[in-house]
Parts: C-alpha cells; sequence; structure tokens
C-alpha cells in the first residue's frame, strides 16, 4: 500500500509539475496568446504578452469576449471559432480592436486543447499590420506602374503615328523632286511644300 501511495504522490508531483512548466511557457511567452471559451468566446485567460499586445489589464481582459476585440461580425466570429474547435480551420486573420480603439490586422492560430477537463481553444496572435500595409503598398505601386506602362504605350503610339504621317509627305516630295526632267521651277515648288 505504501510503495502505491509513493508512486501516486510521485504522479501527482510530475502532473503539478507539468503543469507549472505549461503555466510558466504560456506567461513568459513573447507571442501573444489567449485561452478562449469557444461556446462564449469568453477570455479565460491572458499571457503577459497578450496583456502588453492589447492594452487591458490581465484582471479585465480575463472577463472580456473575443467579440469585444475582434472586429468581425458575431456570426462570422461564432462560425470560426466552431470551425476552430472541429478542427476545420486552424488560421484566421481578423481585425483586431486595443484598448487604445487603434485597430491592428492579426493572424491567428487557434487549436482546440483539453483544459481543466473542458476543451478549449488555445489562439497565438501575431500582428501583420506591418505586412498587410507593405502589401497593400506593393498592389498599388504594382498598379501605378502597370497604369504608366499603358499610358507610356499610348504615348509611344500616338507620337509614332503623329511622326509618320509627315514623314510620309515628306518621303512623297522627296520621290517627286529625284524624277528625271524636272524643271526648276517644279523643283523648287515641291521643295517649298
Amino acid at each position: 500500500l505504501s510503495a502505491n501511495n509513493k508512486e501516486l504522490q510521485k504522479a501527482k508531483e510530475r502532473a503539478e509539475e507539468s503543469e507549472a512548466q505549461f503555466k510558466n511557457l504560456f506567461d513568459q511567452h513573447s507571442a501573444v496568446m489567449l485561452l478562449i471559451e469557444p461556446n462564449t468566446g469568453l477570455i479565460i485567460n491572458a499571457n503577459q504578452a497578450a496583456i502588453s499586445f492589447y492594452g487591458y489589464p490581465k484582471s479585465k481582459i480575463c472577463t472580456m469576449y473575443i467579440q469585444a476585440i475582434n472586429k468581425l461580425g458575431h456570426e462570422q466570429i461564432e462560425i470560426d471559432l466552431l470551425n476552430s474547435v472541429n478542427s476545420r480551420r486552424n488560421n484566421f486573420i481578423f481585425p483586431h480592436k486595443l484598448s487604445s480603439g487603434e485597430e491592428r490586422i492579426v493572424e491567428v492560430y487557434s487549436t482546440p486543447i483539453d483544459y481543466e477537463g473542458k476543451e478549449i481553444l488555445f489562439s497565438i496572435i501575431h500582428d501583420i499590420s506591418d505586412r498587410k500595409k507593405q502589401e497593400k503598398e506593393l498592389i498599388s505601386a504594382k498598379e501605378r506602374a502597370e497604369e504608366s506602362d499603358r499610358l507610356k504605350s499610348a504615348f509611344l503610339a500616338n507620337m509614332s503615328h503623329e511622326i509618320r504621317t509627315p514623314m510620309n509627305g515628306i518621303l512623297g516630295f522627296s520621290s517627286l523632286l529625284k524624277q528625271p526632267g524636272l524643271k526648276g521651277e517644279e523643283q523648287q515648288k515641291y521643295i517649298q511644300i
């Protein structure tokens, strides 16, 4: 009986140690992490990086619902939560609102995990606002370059037409000037034209 108790005590200590390691990893990691109750959207826990990123104290953020941060419509958020729970999809891009009112574009990786006997969503959030801004700038620059190329092509086609028309006249009169037996008066008239 005492050997059995010792084994149970060791297993309990290992479980407590494992839980402490997870808690430490969660709290101290530099990535923004949230634990979310999938049926309601309640934020169960947030690490220090999430507290710094969103700007809410831990006591406040752990009573909030993801719908207060995520700027998509409530129906879309519920669908995305359900998709995460069912493992149909685990990667999302959302607009999130900080406590300052500033909106940031985030990429969320969300996976269902067992936490204290319940299935919850473990979400890791990356701020991709700067990347999205650069993508928009690149698209805009590409569109401007394509428009510039179209304008250049139209200009060259127009210039080609504008130059070709008088050149045809000059070449035509040049060939008239080459004709043998052309009198001086006629030659001068062609030159004037």
